[in-house]
């Protein structure tokens, strides 16, 4: 590492601030001396190359900030270097000085309208009433990047401080909001559950229709199910998703998660069917995660459709991957939705008045695409949306016998 710094520091003391392109070495001793005779060490800034071919290379890769042409070559025309010089892209802009006799006549070069010209035999003065303005423009340009880094670290600190913010936010999300509600909860079922009569007398209890428990109840469910995807999303988008994958069977897992769903289905009494094709290989996934994706394309039906929609969950495998799409047949999704609805905290137009901060899909989006995979949704054009993601299959492993064998249909339906 040392000799790293010593061959860094070494490059940058010789580094190249002129380029000199000649091919006579009187003009080379004339400018070398002129610059030594000024301060010996701008001699150790400039650069000679005598072919047009490495002026362009080494003008590409160590930037000069100017290039002194010599105005008579022996083997080339200068003009026509001067042409083939500018016609590079990345030295266009490059000042191009042209070493000329006094005695030349300049009114042919600002006709061709190529380069600015140094009189030779060269004086200081003159150089440096060239030079001047491309120093001016870099220090002017050197304040601008500083401005611009201070700028940059005043911004890197505003988001620090904003993470912090962040951080104590979701802290209270996640313990002075989430704990008094998992309290209220408590108290809730217990009084559905009659618990707390032999708590307190006649005197002091309050009749509450069962139904009003109920509702105060499932709003807590929904609550806490909004807090617990605020802290998820956050945790997506801070930090790369932790999988633990393992080897899964498709059938089974969709088969489970929408069993744990059916008081759903039945509440909304939504008709659910599971298709499954046979000899179905096997994927290597996290079966939380995935049984996440599809519980929620489910719910997510069941929230933006009126009750009685038909949904069908199907698994198939396409090519080197399976696909599951979960389909109903409700109202369908806008095609500005299509396109936008697994953006974070983005919302479908259907959505109307449901609860919830539009962060499920966005979580989808981000396990499957985790796991190799892609998610897409579409129309129906019978009526209804598509939801489906894709996961790279395990070409090589034995399927377990599925759950669902062959096309046989797995009905939950209230």
């Amino acid at each position: 590492m040392k000799a790293q710094f010593g061959e860094m520091e070494r490059e940058l003391q010789h580094s190249t601030r002129i380029l000199l392109l000649t091919d006579r070495p009187a003009v080379r001793a004339e400018v070398l001396e002129l610059l030594a005779s000024v301060d010996r060490s701008l001699t150790n800034h400039v650069t000679v190359v005598e072919e047009v071919g490495t002026a362009i290379a080494h003008a590409q890769l160590y930037f000069p900030e100017a290039i002194l042409l010599d105005g008579a070559l022996d083997s080339s025309d200068s003009f026509q270097v001067c042409e083939t010089l500018r016609q590079q892209p990345t030295l266009k802009l490059l000042p191009i000085f042209m070493l000329v006799e006094a005695a030349f006549d300049r009114a042919e070069g600002f006709r061709r309208g190529m380069t600015d010209f140094l009189l030779r035999p060269l004086e200081w003065q003159e150089v440096q009433q060239r030079l001047n303005p491309l120093q001016k423009f870099k220090d002017d340009a050197g304040q601008a990047i500083a401005q611009l880094h201070q700028q940059l670290q005043n911004r890197e600190q505003s988001l620090a401080q904003a993470n912090e913010s962040l951080k104590l936010l979701l802290h209270a999300v996640s313990h002075d909001l989430r704990n008094p509600v998992l309290g209220m909860q408590m108290v809730f079922q217990n009084l559905l559950n009659g618990a707390c009569q032999n708590h307190w007398t006649e005197e002091e209890m309050i009749p509450v229709p069962r139904s009003f428990l109920e509702r105060m109840v499932e709003g807590s469910d929904r609550h806490l199910d909004l807090m617990s995807t605020l802290i998820d999303s956050h945790s997506k988008v801070t930090r790369p998703l932790v999988l633990h994958p393992e080897r899964v069977d498709l059938g089974t897992l969709a088969s489970t998660a929408l069993q744990e769903l059916e008081p759903w289905f039945r509440k909304n009494q939504a008709t659910v069917t599971l298709q499954v094709s046979p000899n179905l290989p096997s994927v290597k996934a996290d079966p939380v995660q995935i049984s996440r994706v599809l519980k929620h394309l489910a719910e997510n039906a069941l929230k933006h459709n009126p009750p009685g929609v038909q949904l069908q969950v199907v698994a198939y495998s396409d090519g080197d991957a399976l696909c599951c799409v979960v389909q109903d047949d409700g109202q369908g999704i806008s095609a500005d939705d299509c396109d936008r609805l697994f953006r974070l905290s983005q919302r479908g137009d259907r959505a109307g008045h449901t609860f919830g901060l539009g962060l499920g899909l966005y979580l989808c989006q981000q396990i499957v695409q985790a796991h190799g995979g892609t998610i897409q949704v579409a129309n129906v054009p019978e009526g209804g949306a598509r939801f489906w993601f894709t996961l790279p299959h395990i070409a090589s492993c034995t399927c377990k016998t599925a759950v669902v064998p062959g096309n046989q249909e797995l009905s939950l339906q209230s």
